[in-house]
C-alpha cells in the first residue's frame, strides 16, 4: 500500500525555466518597473513644484561637455544653491503635524498598462509569451519576499 501516489524519484514534469533564468527575467522586470516608476515621480515632482522645473530646464540647456565647468562658474554656483534652497522647502513637514514630508505625498506609481508593456517587450526578448513572463515575474516576486523572510 505504501508504493501509490506521493512524490517520487522521477515523477512530475521537467520544470521548463531553471532558478537563476527565473531570477535573471523577474530581475530585468523589476528594473523596467523601477524606471518607469522614477519617471512618473520626476514628473509629478516637475508639475507640483515648478520652481525645480525651471532649474532643471536651465541646467539641461547646458551642454553635457561644458556642465561640469558650469557649475563651478558663478552661475552654476547660483543654480546649486537654489537647488538647495528647493530642497529644504520640499522637505518642510507642513503645520499638521500627523502630515508627511511634502516630497513623500507625490505618486510615484508607473501608469496604467507598464506592467503589460514589460511583460511584452521581456516576451520578445526571450522568445516568450506575455503570460510567461507575467508568470516568471510573480514567481521571482514571492522568491524575493521570502528570502526577506528568511535573513
Amino acid at each position: 500500500m505504501g508504493n501509490h501516489g506521493g512524490k517520487r524519484e522521477g515523477a512530475g514534469r521537467e520544470p521548463k525555466w531553471d532558478i537563476l533564468t527565473k531570477v535573471k527575467i523577474g530581475q530585468e522586470c523589476e528594473v523596467m518597473q523601477k524606471k518607469e516608476e522614477l519617471k512618473t515621480f520626476k514628473t509629478n515632482v516637475l508639475k507640483e513644484f515648478p520652481d525645480l522645473n525651471y532649474l532643471w530646464d536651465n541646467a539641461s540647456q547646458i551642454d553635457v561637455k561644458h556642465r561640469k565647468g558650469w557649475l563651478l562658474s558663478e552661475d552654476g554656483e547660483q543654480h546649486q544653491f537654489d537647488v538647495q534652497e528647493e530642497l529644504v522647502t520640499l522637505n518642510l513637514i507642513e503645520e499638521n503635524p500627523s502630515s508627511q514630508n511634502r516630497l513623500f505625498k507625490i505618486s510615484k506609481k508607473a501608469p496604467k498598462g507598464t506592467r503589460k508593456a514589460i511583460c511584452k517587450t521581456i516576451a520578445e526578448k526571450y522568445s516568450l509569451n506575455e503570460q510567461q513572463v507575467d508568470n516568471i515575474w510573480q514567481f521571482y516576486r514571492r522568491f524575493e519576499r521570502a528570502t526577506e523572510t528568511t535573513t
